[in-house]
């Protein structure tokens, strides 16, 4: 069961990332917003076929349902909870994971990676300075 848990959250991790609502993804594959959801929170399994089938339309292959590696970058709430840099309470609190996935999302929207590298240097200064520990 373990590994269905995981396949549904790699499920709702990319089709938040591609900002597509549990409908929209349904309907791309001939089932219910409702099937999605069981898909995401691990209620139903997901036959190889209709995983296939996800990977083709979400863009990413098979591997990436399954993989412990490579795909570890998608997730910032385990970056920041391994770096100790956010406490439990914000991370379930102000912002939630779908806001983050909204950050990401806007971030890679911006097409000149200069402008990406001094967005970055911003946030970073930004964070230095009004850090947790100032909030």
């Amino acid at each position: 069961m373990r590994g269905d848990i995981r396949i549904g959250q790699r499920l709702r991790m990319r089709r938040l990332i591609l900002g597509l609502s549990q409908r929209r993804l349904g309907d791309a594959i001939g089932v219910t917003m409702q099937q999605i959801h069981k898909y995401e929170s691990a209620a139903t399994r997901i036959s190889a076929s209709r995983l296939h089938q996800l990977s083709d339309l979400l863009g990413v292959p098979i591997s990436f349902f399954f993989d412990e590696t490579g795909h570890e970058a998608l997730d910032p709430h385990r970056w920041l909870a391994e770096l100790g840099e956010v406490s439990e309470a914000r991370q379930s609190g102000e912002l939630t994971y779908s806001d983050t996935i909204e950050l990401i999302r806007a971030f890679w929207r911006i097409s000149d990676p200069t402008t990406r590298r001094n967005m970055l240097d911003l946030i970073r200064s930004l964070a230095r300075r009004f850090g947790e520990n100032d909030l």
